[in-house]
């Protein structure tokens, strides 16, 4: 298995490139290596072809993402140097992702391992949250509501805007702000009454000194826990983060996430097809460069074929047009996307993280207890038969409570307005985390997600 020093070595030996020319040349390979594997993308709007399910495509796009890191390597942004892998390191390096990894410790301790994409019986691999801001003044409360929920395995951190009374600026405040938030994470599990919780480091920064500043075994990140470690979009990697997994391997941190194992943030693959080329190629270079054994991963075939390679804990599940975009009000439209989200993990075998998304104190408990539960109950389910499920929600949903919200566009992607001015509900509005209970309303909200989730086909209590 290759070695992270020897990544790190060849970040600042490998050959020079400018940005630019890297992305060129990238969708010059990306578009190569597509008509080469003759590798095409299935209709996202044909419900018959959400999973591909031929194997010989399946392992065609693979080899076309092992061809791209051996052919084209990996772009470092701050060296402006790519580093480059033989077809034998980056095979080797991929036998090597453990089949299973343990997170947390004692009486909390979880076993996770990557899980069938049909049917598997398995519980479901269930992050709690926050992957999204906060304020202070509920940092010491908002962990224990969600980690007391005994459906969560581990929790995923928060960011904050300001700290201590100052906006966070500069790396001395972003390393301080780092320990202080992991320890408001440890205290949160205490509290719970599960203080071997595993917890994973969301980061402000991903310069090294803020992410190693959360190791701490006492307050901060134990062995047992992890971190978030993201690769740039067009397969770019940066030194912090290289230095970062340096360290964390050596400290012996139970997980890395990779967020960004999604082929559609790389704008320059050029087509549908490419990003399943890029897709492929990133979600490995995670585990080559940073040693991310979890993975955020699309489009759908990138998941068939993580699922038909290797041990990677995917995340996420599938994608196509039934499933419902998340609604800006606490209702019930809302608390469907978080069903059918539940569900898609379920039957896919991926692990569950409920992103907030960016938006300012956007999720509550109630929620997390929402998936869990329809989680547990679509335990089983073939694939075709959560497609359908998904679909009838999608359908009766679109009935009895259409969207209320009018997207912006913007570059190319969606643009989620963040609510930092105010325009939008928090969980304060719908959740007392004093009590930990949510409003008569948010209540009222829920008794009609659960029927119509019922009506649509789960049997969830």
């Amino acid at each position: 298995m290759l070695d992270l020093l020897e990544v790190a070595r060849r970040a600042w030996s490998g050959p020079r490139m400018e940005e630019k020319e890297w992305n060129m040349a990238l969708f010059h390979k990306v578009q190569a290596l597509v008509k080469r594997h003759d590798i095409t993308a299935p209709d996202p709007n044909d419900r018959s072809k959400i999973v591909c399910r031929d194997n010989a495509m399946i392992d065609a796009a693979w080899q076309a993402g092992i061809d791209f890191l051996v052919e084209q390597g990996v772009y470092c942004y701050d060296t402006r140097r790519v580093i480059n892998f033989t077809e034998d390191e980056v095979k080797s390096t991929i036998r090597g992702i453990p089949e299973t990894l343990v997170m947390g410790e004692g009486k909390d301790a979880v076993k996770a391992s990557d899980k069938h994409m049909d049917g598997d019986d398995d519980p479901v691999l269930i992050c709690g949250g926050f992957h999204s801001p906060y304020r202070e003044d509920i940092a010491h409360l908002a962990p224990k509501a969600f980690m007391m929920i005994p459906g969560v395995d581990y929790m995923q951190g928060f960011t904050l805007k300001v700290i201590d009374g100052r906006e966070i600026h500069g790396t001395a405040m972003a390393a301080y702000d780092a320990r202080k938030k992991v320890r408001y994470m440890r205290e949160g599990a205490r509290k719970a009454g599960r203080p071997g919780m595993a917890i994973c480091h969301y980061p402000i920064s991903l310069e090294a000194a803020p992410m190693i500043a959360t190791l701490d075994p006492r307050n901060g990140l134990r062995p047992c826990d992890g971190a978030m470690m993201t690769p740039l979009p067009n397969i770019v990697v940066e030194t912090g983060l290289i230095t970062t997994a340096i360290i964390f391997n050596d400290y012996g941190l139970s997980f890395a996430q990779n967020g960004n194992g999604h082929g559609e943030q790389d704008s320059f693959a050029g087509s549908r097809e490419g990003y399943i080329v890029t897709g492929i190629a990133k979600s490995i270079a995670g585990w080559l460069i940073y040693r991310c054994n979890i993975t955020n991963m699309s489009p759908n075939i990138v998941h068939e074929a993580f699922n038909r390679h290797t041990n990677m804990i995917r995340v996420h599940g599938l994608r196509w047009p039934d499933i419902m975009r998340r609604e800006t009000k606490y209702n019930e439209r809302y608390l469907l996307y978080f069903a059918q989200k539940a569900i898609n993990c379920a039957f896919t075998g991926s692990a569950i993280e409920p992103s907030g998304g960016g938006r300012l104190e956007g999720m509550t408990p109630y929620e997390i207890e929402f998936m869990c539960d329809c989680a547990d109950a679509a335990r089983g389910l073939k694939v075709e038969d959560g497609i359908e499920l998904i679909s009838n929600i999608k359908k009766m949903a679109d009935e009895q409570c259409p969207t209320q919200v009018t997207r912006l566009r913007g570059m190319g992607h969606r643009v989620s307005p963040t609510g930092w001015d105010g325009s939008l509900p928090t969980l304060r509005d719908v959740y007392d985390l004093v009590k930990m209970e949510p409003s008569e309303a948010y209540k009222q909200e829920m008794d009609k997600a659960k029927r119509l989730v019922k009506a649509a086909g789960l049997d969830i209590d």
